[in-house]
């Protein structure tokens, strides 16, 4: 079978391209869906499973100067029994630009006539060097009063890679982690295990990267999928991790 994945970011996309490779799929990877469109008419063969990393893509590059809904109609889109569309933006129940935006595109996908599962992720292990960096500020991390369920790229990758077999679920389908605590605990919990002696302060009414968030805005709801991978085993495996990176 040819599995297609769409993707502009390798987190998740390196670990679910082996998994499936493993698994005896064929495997192409794609930067947007025009790039899934002009395989076909080079080739003349479809994808049968569409995986799409991309629904919460800042930058737009997956849209490639058209709609989505422009690619979704596309000859290629004919055979597609199943198309898994992930984002990373957790449960999203805040009302702001790239929620909007992401769930224009969750629409547009259900609305094209291919059999489609919308799977919403909490953040990734792999971002939180990042989002520290974001939120710091003279020698100290600020984050507002929030819960945070993070999640392995390792876990979203073989949740992925085990739904493209299942019948395509009308509704959402939210996947977390398996440690749900305190922002602000977790974030500190990381910065230790990497070596960093600064502080994590939560401050109500503190911004998360630019944005308001509410109590349970970055947490499923209570019915989701689960990894299972914690955050020390996570850090224990990322052998080539640089402990700098968050300094």
């Amino acid at each position: 079978m040819l599995v297609s994945i769409i993707a502009t970011d390798p987190t998740v996309a390196r670990p679910l391209h082996g998994m499936l490779s493993v698994n005896g799929h064929r495997v192409a990877v794609s930067r947007g869906w025009k790039a899934v469109a002009e395989r076909f008419d080079r080739h003349g063969e479809p994808p049968q499973v569409v995986i799409d990393l991309s629904l919460d893509d800042e930058d737009h590059g997956w849209l490639e100067g058209q709609r989505l809904i422009d690619w979704l109609w596309h000859p290629a889109a004919a055979d597609i029994r199943h198309c898994v569309s992930f984002s990373g933006m957790g449960a999203g129940r805040d009302d702001n630009d790239l929620v909007r935006r992401v769930r224009q595109r969750e629409f547009d996908l259900r609305n094209a006539d291919i059999p489609t599962t919308i799977v919403r992720g909490t953040h990734l292990y792999e971002q939180m060097a990042d989002l520290i960096r974001r939120q710091s500020a003279r020698g100290v991390v600020t984050v507002p009063e929030t819960l945070f369920q993070p999640i392995a790229a390792f876990d979203v990758a073989y949740l992925l890679a085990a739904m493209i077999d299942e019948d395509p679920d009308g509704a959402a389908v939210e996947i977390a982690g398996p440690e749900c605590a305190p922002l602000s605990y977790l974030l500190q919990r990381f910065m230790d295990l990497s070596g960093d002696t600064r502080t994590v302060v939560e401050a109500a009414g503190a911004l998360l990267l630019g944005a308001s968030v509410g109590k349970s805005s970055l947490v499923p709801a209570v019915m989701h999928r689960r990894g299972h991978i914690g955050l020390a085993a996570w850090f224990q495996r990322e052998s080539s991790y640089d402990r700098s990176m968050v300094h």
